[in-house]
């Protein structure tokens, strides 16, 4: 497998993944909009571009029917993100041990549309 793109911390400004990656914050053009984040349930600051290098490897090396399994989910940006590389026939299952946001990871997960395990 390759990656062709560059996998570095940049501007959110200037992020932009390759052609038919999937970002959950992105503007038609491809570039990351902040405005995006405020779908996400979160308690405190929320900071929902922190993982985008996270969501871009995913982009780049998560194949359909993959199983992967995430530690740390947290409110589940990055679990949304795998669960719609893998597709139907794929799995994940994310774990988040810190129990004060575990409820914002299931409602997000519903909110969203994503499937997987938590």
């Amino acid at each position: 497998m390759e990656a062709t793109f560059p996998l570095v911390m940049v501007p959110k400004s200037e992020k932009k993944g390759p052609d038919g990656h999937l970002d959950l914050m992105e503007n038609q053009d491809g570039r990351y909009d902040e405005s995006k984040c405020e779908t996400w349930i979160a308690s405190g600051r929320f900071m929902c571009d922190i993982e985008w290098d996270e969501w871009m490897l995913a982009n780049a090396f998560i194949q359909p029917g993959d199983v992967v399994v995430e530690f740390g989910a947290r409110f589940g940006t990055t679990s949304c993100i795998l669960s719609r590389k893998v597709g139907k026939h794929g799995e994940v299952i994310s774990v988040e041990p810190d129990v004060t946001v575990h409820g914002h990871l299931l409602r997000n997960r519903q909110s969203h549309g994503c499937d997987f395990h938590a």
